[in-house]
Formats: structure tokens, sequence, C-alpha cells
């Protein structure tokens, strides 16, 4: 089971906003996705372990892809994002809000340290 902390609800403005009990995480990078750059979370099973490993597993798995090209650009921003998130205070959220999964279901220090560690070993450059 992995216990996550609320965050700040962009409708009602109060610390009420959480992610639902299950649901999936996409990666962006630099705002492109590959469909195996997307994994299934449920918080009432799952341990932090197989989380991060998840998470692991698709930084791995674009990178070795995108590593593998002749023209390479510098990777400026990598996100994890989820729609899977809900207010304790019931507001209504947007179809089309994703917010950052970072620092909520896995730390800000793991995500970097496995951004940049995947890159590296991929040849890939960050910026």
């Amino acid at each position: 089971m992995i216990l996550t902390k609320p965050t700040y609800c962009p409708n009602c403005y109060s610390m009420s906003l959480e992610l639902k009990d299950s649901g999936k995480v996409t990666l962006l990078f630099d705002g492109k996705k590959k469909e195996s750059s997307a994994f299934i979370f449920n918080l009432k099973v799952d341990l932090e372990e197989e989380v991060n490993a998840n998470l692991l597993r698709c930084l791995n798995d674009y990178f070795k892809w995108y590593g593998s090209f002749n023209n390479k650009e510098v990777i400026k921003k990598v996100e994890a994002i989820s729609s899977d998130f809900r207010c304790t205070d019931g507001c209504s959220l947007d179809a089309n809000f994703k917010p950052s999964v970072v620092g909520i279901l896995f730390s800000e220090k793991i995500f970097e340290s496995y951004v940049k560690d995947s890159a590296d070993s991929n040849d890939v450059e960050l910026g």
C-alpha cells in the first residue's frame, strides 16, 4: 500500500487534490510520448518499490528507443502526469486536467535520479 499526500486543487484553492486509488501514469518527453511510456498503479495493492520499478522500466524503454536515433535532440523536459485525481471537497475537474505525480506517487529525488541515470546509460542528452 502506498500513502500519498494531497496537493493543491486549482478549483477550490485548498490542499484537497489527491490521486484516486488506481489509475495510469503517462511519461512525456518534451511533450511527446510512446504507447509504452505509461503504467498502471493501484495504491491499495502496489508497493512503493513496484511503482518505482514501473517508472524505471518506462524510462529505460523510452531512452533505449530514443538513444538508437542518429540525430537526437536534447531532451529538455521529462514529465510524469495522470488524469486520475479527485478533489476530496467534491470539485469537478476538467477532463484535460493532468497534473504531475512527481512528489505525490514517487519522490522528486527518485524521479530525477532515474531520469538522469536512464538517459546517461542510453546516450541521451538532457538539457
